[in-house]
Formats: C-alpha cells, sequence, structure tokens
C-alpha cells in the first residue's frame, strides 16, 4: 500500500500559503452645516404679527469643500395644523412646500454653495395655545442617485 501511494500522480502534502496585504486610501471627508439663529422662545403673543427664523445650510468650512453629495429635507414639527408658517428659500426665492409635516428632498453638491433659508410664522391667523413647540428638523444623508 505505501508503494502505490509514492508512485501514484497524487500528493497527500499540506500546503500553505500566507499573503498579506496593505492598502492605505483617504476617506471622503463630509461637510454639512447648518448655522442658524438662536432658538426664539416667545412668551408675549397679543402684539406679535409675524417672527421670522434664519438659518443657512453650506458644504464647505475653513479645511475645504465638502466631498460627498448630500440630499437633506425638512420636518415640521408640533403643531402646525394650528399655525400659520412658511419657509422660504432665500437663495433661490422659492416658497417650500411642506407634505405631512415633510418636504421634498434637496441636493447640495460638491462645489461651494451655501443656501439660505427663512422659516416665518403668522401669528396673527394662528391659533396658539400656551407652551406649543414647534420644531423644524433638518435630516441629511448621502445622495443617492
Amino acid at each position: 500500500m505505501i508503494i502505490l501511494i509514492i508512485f501514484s500522480n497524487y500528493s497527500y502534502g499540506k500546503y500553505f500559503e500566507k499573503y498579506i496585504l496593505n492598502y492605505s486610501t483617504k476617506i471622503a471627508r463630509p461637510v454639512f452645516i447648518v448655522e442658524s439663529d438662536e432658538m426664539k422662545e416667545i412668551q408675549e403673543f397679543e402684539d406679535l404679527e409675524k417672527e421670522q427664523y434664519f438659518f443657512s445650510i453650506k458644504n464647505f468650512d475653513d479645511t475645504g469643500v465638502n466631498q460627498i453629495k448630500f440630499s437633506y429635507y425638512f420636518e415640521l414639527e408640533g403643531e402646525q395644523d394650528e399655525i400659520e408658517y412658511e419657509l422660504i428659500n432665500q437663495t433661490t426665492n422659492q416658497v417650500i412646500n411642506f407634505e405631512n409635516g415633510k418636504t421634498n428632498r434637496f441636493n447640495i453638491g460638491l462645489e461651494k454653495e451655501i443656501q439660505e433659508y427663512c422659516l416665518s410664522i403668522d401669528f396673527s391667523k394662528s391659533f396658539i395655545k400656551e407652551n406649543t413647540k414647534i420644531n423644524l428638523k433638518i435630516y441629511a444623508d448621502i445622495y443617492k442617485e
């Protein structure tokens, strides 16, 4: 039996092979910055007609421009059925519509860009209860085509 194994075309030994690979790559640096007025707390509504809240979204900082395309949208939380509000993109002068408290998606690309917005609340046409809170949230993720 031993003679057959030695003279056959098969090998019954073990073979080990080891590869060590080293790669380095840069990871894209995301920049999505929201700059805004401070949170506003309004105590007296009687003489107040309209209040505006300004903010901007930009894709750059002191170290450079964003390297990833972003997609973002707004969500208005709170008692939006009882208030008269309007969100305006001041860069394009377009009114942004909300559907079920959310907007459509907007894109911000790879070139230096600032989008400026204004949330305007008309208190003369709104029924505001005491301790009413209104939150405007911004959700962003990587842009997918």
